[in-house]
């Protein structure tokens, strides 16, 4: 009898062994090289954050927490390699180790089907296989009194590791070690209660120590992490099919019975009461992040469904061969298959090339970090913004909207607001939290700005408080490929603009609102959308249903964008209407480009029950006056220049006429015109003269002097180019002259362009032109 149990106990122990040797390469995931995309930029921030020892809470505001960077797809060369591959190697053969360990006692098919499911299924939705870990320790040792204290010390500190990865982790690693509590609490255990929740907040702050954060960060990280998981909804929300849907209800109607028909056995009250209560909790937030953002993250509800199926009613009710919720992988496996037609019949192939893959990648693993450094070093090599980089050198730079990874990938001294994608700062606490930055000494030298969102929101609505502030001390001073680069002028003022109430409306859903008339200032606008008593429960039990601005610009021309309706309530710029780099642009020099005549906010189609009637209120920013950025783009219609100006000035207004084959414009001295200097440029050419009006025929000039002068980000001048025209003296200095100037190596980041009155300082003739202002290579801007 005792050789036949512990020749059973071999053969299960060895069946565990080879399951977990064989879900472990499943569940690796080679680094690739840094890229500059929105989820491989935040994931090198992780990185970054790890390495410089950035505080979680005050410097960094996100969903991930300090050991988040482990999780991260993409590496930056040798920035915490080690730690990394410690964790890919060592670590990922714990969780499919712990994963197994936990379905040990159970029949040898439930496991094999267990990890069968895992090893085919998990690559689909990464977070999947932790958010199943940690319901496993909850179930299969933190509820069960028998559980060693071993086991249970062990269990409490993977808890508490892998809740400071991901906040939902935590979530659920601390209602399941409550839940554990209460249970012994029932069973009258206090102390074994006390040492569960003691025990998880002391590995919680140990762990926090151990990434390098402060004790002190902690109440701010679980406030805000709070902050953005309840605006998450609201602002992040992705509709699904109704198939998807429907499929996805019906699961968790299932899931409902199978919890309530838990929570009402009689046996073993304690167990039944603290694993329904955990289960229900663990399936709400896991149907909440799945079906919020319905794209691939609701591939996430079905996998956590899938892997559980087998081992869940095996855990809970264990005197039971079969229980009917064995049946539901074939919901699961449907709802995966009407999100993405066809993937079950192809997963098993992708999985078996990521078991060959990865289990090669892991036979050689100890040469990734002498590879990660090489492959980071390639990717440096092709830095697409070197001017910008150039420019930028060794000071303080943060990034808009959330493409980090050019600063990142080029070395550059990246130092984000602590809301560091501006898609995520959702609520007017996150973006209270980015503005104070920007307010401070902390805020950085330049700024790389790229028009760029998700969800097709209204422009101005990401980090909305912190672009409007943006124009009262930063300035462009260089363009390339899609960025802008900013450059601080002084420091931004502690207090926020100035908001003078204009009008207010509350129209019915649809309604079109006029803005106002007037256009010498910026214009805000602040909403409020109220949800009706079915939207309130809509958006508890499912999502918030989704709201729209629909625009009309000067044109005529509609545009339809999503409304966040947590930033609209603090609100947002809407005049002028800032849709492309070149519109933000002349915003930051104060000039506006594009007005928007109307606005009307419609609700996604067949979701007006949800709403009441919204309020809409305008006001006015008296200290952003805007002038009229006409002028600039006719310089550029008439061909005088190829790139927009940034500034001119002329005691005249222009004037403009044509001359040989070109047509100039008259800028009467003294004047100046101030173009930004194309990245790729290595020469500038034009012309210029005085018009023949001002030498002959009574007029009286004294000659006009023009200069070009390079200016450069530091605040350094030099006069690149000068001539002094006599045309009433001299028969060579009439008619069109030409120019050309070699740009200096370090090229300026623009061009002053100045015509100054003659030696009597007598302007009254000065009829100074400019004509075919071209940088050589072109580049658009």
């Amino acid at each position: 009898m005792i050789e036949t149990r512990t020749s059973s106990f071999s053969g299960r122990l060895a069946l565990s062994i080879v399951l977990a040797l064989l879900l472990w390469p499943a569940l690796v995931h080679p680094v690739y090289p840094p890229e500059t995309h929105l989820d491989a930029s935040w994931q090198e921030v992780l990185v970054r954050a790890h390495a410089q020892g950035w505080q979680f809470g005050r410097d960094l505001i996100f969903t991930w927490g300090p050991w988040g960077f482990l999780q991260s797809q993409y590496h930056l060369g040798d920035e915490a390699a080690t730690t990394k591959l410690i964790w890919e190697v060592v670590g990922k053969l714990l969780v499919a180790a712990g994963a197994i360990a936990l379905t040990h006692r159970l029949a040898a098919w439930r496991q094999v089907l267990f990890c069968g499911l895992a090893l085919v299924f998990a690559w689909l939705f990464l977070d999947s296989i932790y958010l199943v870990l940690i319901a496993l320790a909850v179930l299969g040792a933190l509820l069960r009194a028998t559980t060693p204290r071993w086991q249970l010390m062990l269990w409490i500190a993977a808890l508490a590791f892998l809740g400071q990865m991901k906040f939902t982790y935590n979530l659920l690693a601390f209602g399941g070690v409550f839940c554990a509590a209460g249970a012994d609490a029932l069973r009258r255990d206090f102390r074994r209660a006390a040492g569960l929740l003691g025990g998880y907040v002391l590995a919680f702050v140990l762990f926090w120590i151990a990434a390098g954060q402060n004790p002190d960060n902690l109440v701010p990280y679980f406030r805000l992490s709070w902050e953005i998981s309840q605006g998450y909804a609201t602002a992040m929300a992705v509709n699904e099919t109704w198939p998807v849907f429907w499929c996805g209800a019906g699961l968790m109607a299932c899931v409902a019975l199978f919890v309530s028909q838990l929570f009402c056995r009689r046996e073993n009250r304690p167990f039944a009461i603290g694993a329904a209560a955990f289960l229900a909790g663990a399936w709400f937030v896991v149907w909440k992040h799945g079906f919020t953002r319905a794209d691939g993250h609701v591939q996430g509800f079905f996998l956590f469904t899938l892997m559980l199926a087998p081992v869940v009613p095996a855990l809970c009710q264990p005197d039971r061969r079969w229980h009917w919720f064995g049946l539901t992988p074939v919901l699961c496996l449907l709802g995966i298959h009407l999100a993405d037609a066809g993937l079950p019949l192809r997963c098993p192939g992708i999985a078996w090339s990521i078991e060959r893959e990865n289990t090669f990648w892991l036979l050689h693993s100890g040469a990734a970090p002498a590879r990660w450094r090489k492959s980071f070093d390639a990717t440096h090599a092709t830095n697409p913004l070197p001017e910008i980089t150039r420019v930028v050198g060794s000071s303080t730079v943060d990034v808009f909207n959330y493409d980090q990874g050019v600063a990142l990938i080029p070395r550059l001294n990246y130092t984000p607001r602590p809301v560091f994608q501006s898609y995520s700062a959702y609520s007017p606490r996150l973006m209270g939290h980015n503005l104070r930055f920007y307010q401070s000494p902390r805020a950085p030298d330049f700024v790389l700005w790229k028009y760029i969102t998700i969800d097709w929101r209204f422009p101005t609505l990401d980090d909305a408080m912190v672009l409007v502030e943006l124009a009262r001390g930063y300035r462009p001073v260089l363009s390339e490929g899609d960025f802008l680069l900013l450059r601080k002028n002084t420091p931004l003022p502690a207090r926020r603009l100035e908001r003078k109430f204009l009008e207010s409306f509350t129209p019915a859903l649809g309604e079109t609102v006029a803005l106002p008339a007037a256009r010498d200032q910026a214009v805000w606008l602040r909403t409020e959308f109220p949800l009706s008593r079915l939207g309130r429960l809509r958006a508890f039990f499912y999502k918030p249903p989704v709201m729209h601005a629909i625009v009309t610009d000067d044109g005529g021309r509609e545009i339809n964008y999503r409304v966040t309706p947590l930033v609209a309530e603090d609100g947002f710029l809407v005049g002028p209407f800032l849709e492309t780099p070149d519109d933000f642009a002349a915003f930051l020099r104060g000039r506006a480009r594009q007005w928007l005549r109307s606005i009307r906010f419609e609700p996604e189609s067949g979701e007006e029950e949800f709403w009441g009637r919204p309020l809409v209120q305008f006001f006015a920013l008296p200290q952003m006056k805007m002038a009229n950025d006409a002028p600039f783009r006719q310089l550029l219609a008439e061909g005088i220049v190829d790139r927009p100006p940034e500034s001119f000035r002329s005691p005249s207004p222009l004037e403009y006429f044509s001359i040989a084959s070109d047509r100039a414009a008259q800028f009467h001295a003294p004047a100046e015109l101030v173009l930004p200097v194309s990245p790729t440029a290595t020469q500038f050419s034009g012309r210029f003269g005085l018009r023949d009006g001002a030498y002959d025929g009574g007029g009286r000039t004294d000659g006009v002097d023009f200069v070009i002068e390079g200016r450069w980000p530091d605040g350094r001048t030099e006069v690149l180019w000068r001539r002094y025209l006599d045309p009433r003296l001299t028969a060579a200095d009439r008619g069109p002259q030409t120019v050309t100037v070699a740009l200096p190596a370090v090229r300026p980041s623009q061009l002053a362009l100045r015509t100054l009155p003659g030696p009597k300082d007598d302007n009254q003739w000065d009829w100074s032109y400019w004509s075919h202002l071209r940088f050589a290579p072109f580049s658009a801007p």
